[in-house]
């Protein structure tokens, strides 16, 4: 009796303790909260569990068995801004991500595209990058200049991504063949397998710096119905909505210093887009590769 007592007792300090810590932590933070915004974060005190790419470079992927990239180092410095604590999950698939979010195994994604269907359900940041979207094409792919060349071809998508559905109503003559990642992608388009590729110029130029894939071309910018639909936001499930305006603080109390030195560690690319015999090779301007809206 008296070792159950002492168990309870203990859970109960235990309890205490932690939602006085997150309370404290919150206070720490360089950024004001409501009253509802502390509360909420003392209720919640355990970490945040993150979604991390594995292989979306430069923005958000896994190097010496850690989360980082553009992405990820915002979303640390907008989370100590606020007080939130942290743990970075890796280790899925973009689709498998996807899934663990929205059963509640996972708290945030911090690279996401919005859309109308996913609004319904998630609850996004404003957002904190540009990141154009580009055709890419093998050889045989002379006479594509953009999405309209591609009706009765085959082109590689990622499994899960929120522009397929949108891809497949505005171009339902394109043949969608799913694969895991962009540099898949970029291969089965370099092998000839498939005839297109669509995804981020920041990332596309990233892999092709350091892969060698012969006989791929970037045709164009291109998007299903504006620019805008490209640019990355970081989201929680909509019912954490008031979570979702705590990060939104962090992000804002972000200085321009601050952002300045992530643009020039990871979006630094500034050469041109060549294509050879020996593979393409991919270099973009600050604006192209995503500086910071």
């Amino acid at each position: 009796m008296i070792k159950s007592f002492s168990l309870f007792t203990g859970l109960l300090f235990w309890c205490a303790y932690s939602v006085a810590f997150a309370a404290e932590d919150a206070a720490r933070s360089s950024v004001s909260l409501t009253q509802i915004e502390r509360a909420w974060l003392a209720a919640h005190p355990k970490p945040f569990r993150v979604g991390a790419e594995m292989d979306w470079p430069p923005y958000d992927f896994v190097a010496d068995d850690r989360a980082t990239g553009y992405s990820n180092e915002i979303m640390r410095l907008a989370a100590k801004n606020v007080g939130m604590p942290l743990e970075f999950v890796f280790g899925m698939t973009w689709s498998q991500l996807v899934d663990a979010f929205e059963k509640g195994d996972l708290d945030i994604l911090p690279v996401v595209y919005r859309t109308p269907e996913r609004e319904r359900k998630w609850a996004f940041t404003a957002s904190y990058v540009k990141n154009a979207t580009v055709l890419v094409v093998g050889r045989d792919g002379t006479d594509v200049t953009g999405l309209d060349d591609l009706d009765g071809r085959t082109m590689a998508v990622i499994a899960g991504y929120a522009t397929n559905p949108a891809l497949a109503r505005r171009y339902p003559g394109i043949r969608q063949q799913p694969v895991v990642g962009i540099l898949e992608g970029l291969k089965e388009v370099s092998l000839g397998r498939v005839d297109a590729f669509v995804g981020s110029h920041g990332v596309i130029g990233h892999l092709l710096d350091k892969h060698v894939l012969p006989g791929i071309r970037i045709v164009d910018e291109v998007w299903l119905t504006s620019p805008d639909e490209t640019r990355l936001h970081m989201a929680l499930r909509i019912e954490n909505s008031i979570g979702r305006d705590i990060l939104q603080k962090g992000l804002d109390a972000i200085t321009p210093d601050q952002r300045r030195t992530l643009r020039k560690r990871w979006l630094p690319l500034t050469a041109n887009v060549k294509a050879s015999e020996k593979g393409a090779r991919v270099s973009l301007t600050p604006e192209e590769s995503g500086w910071a809206a």
